[in-house]
């Protein structure tokens, strides 16, 4: 597990070995010895010099201001979660403002009556270090992960029910990680770091995915689940930031408009929890 002081290099160091140089207009010369750009291109290609690209990703210079980071991730194409992922590790008073922050684990009132009108629905609510906070009934019968006390991450990794769950278990494991990830520069020690550090020593599948580097933000998408008595349904989700409460997150999913899945999930609401 890397230190912060060396996260921002290593970042960028795993970006840059993934770039395409040919995508970046570089031209090929000979046989490459090392995957990705050059510290060099790359530096050329953001306008820096190469010393102090160096400095950068060698942990040696972590104060790069807002402009050399954009111009580093327009060198390397960053989609806008990577990039907000560089900005944040590349903000020493951002870290220094969240570093002793702890992850909340109350949900106010009012989004815990949000939850009881959507009863019908799964939904519930996570905080950065994904602690399952709050839930409805059905999110439960959906994904036995989503259980209010529970924890996303560890169950994806240490319940052996996970596998059962996901049928695209290999595509939610990487997003799980992605996601902690993403997370750990904002909350760069205590509660999330505890948790990362547990999970890599626990399982050498989130210690390998943890080394990638990549980052993820869940905002939309679907996911497949196998559902004991109602086969594979899939569900369409919407994440929403909970104001006032930093990290949270609400999640509600749901089935497709006129699909098979509508179908199955109407037959799941219909029956009665054990």
């Amino acid at each position: 597990m890397e230190t912060e002081v060396h996260s921002l290099g290593a970042f960028l160091r795993s970006r840059r070995e993934r770039a395409d140089p040919r995508a970046a207009g570089v031209v090929l010369v000979g046989r490459r010895r090392v995957p990705g750009l050059r510290r060099e291109e790359l530096a050329t290609l953001a306008g820096v010099s190469a010393t102090y690209y160096a400095r950068l990703e060698q942990g040696r210079d972590r104060n790069p201001s807002p402009e050399v980071l954009d111009a580093i991730a327009d060198a390397l194409r960053l989609d806008t979660a990577e990039r907000d992922h560089l900005h944040r590790l590349g903000s020493p008073t951002s870290r220094r403002t969240t570093a002793d922050r702890s992850v909340t684990e109350t949900v106010r009132p009012g989004v815990n009556e949000l939850l009881a009108l959507w009863s019908n629905l799964p939904a519930f609510v996570v905080n950065a270090r994904r602690d399952v906070l709050a839930s409805t009934d059905l999110a439960e019968r959906v994904n036995p992960g989503w259980r209010q006390g529970g924890n996303l991450a560890v169950f994806t990794f240490l319940d052996p029910r996970a596998k059962e769950t996901y049928p695209d278990w290999d595509v939610i494991a990487g997003q799980v990680v992605a996601g902690l990830r993403s997370a750990s520069a904002t909350y760069p020690g205590g509660d999330v770091g505890r948790l990362i550090e547990y999970l890599a020593g626990e399982d050498a599948t989130f210690a390998e995915l943890w080394s990638t580097h990549d980052v993820y933000a869940r905002t939309i998408g679907q996911k497949r689940f196998a559902v004991k008595g109602f086969g594979v349904i899939t569900l369409q989700f919407e994440a929403f930031s909970v104001d006032g409460a930093p990290g949270q997150t609400l999640f509600v999913y749901f089935p497709s408009r006129g699909s098979s899945d509508e179908i199955a999930f109407a037959r799941l609401q219909a029956r009665p929890a054990m």
